[in-house]
């Protein structure tokens, strides 16, 4: 079972993803992640690759500059 820390970041990334309209793929491309690697975080378990707060941050920020989500209209 994910640890409360692990299901909170699950829960954040899911979330970002949804408000970006973005699939796994292809959140997973504009983070330079596998999917596995979003699949992972989704799921509450630590990815295969060590993923720093420097960069959780940018992850749960991504798009947020002006970009315009992606199949939400």
């Amino acid at each position: 079972m994910p640890k409360s820390h692990h299901r909170e970041t699950a829960r954040l990334v899911r979330h970002r993803r949804w408000v970006l309209g973005l699939s796994q793929e292809d959140f997973a491309a504009r983070l330079g992640l596998d999917v596995t690697d979003v699949r992972a975080l989704e799921a509450g378990r630590p990815s295969a690759k060590t993923i720093s707060s420097t960069s959780l941050v940018t992850l749960l920020s991504a798009g947020a500059a002006g970009a315009t989500p992606i199949g939400r209209g």
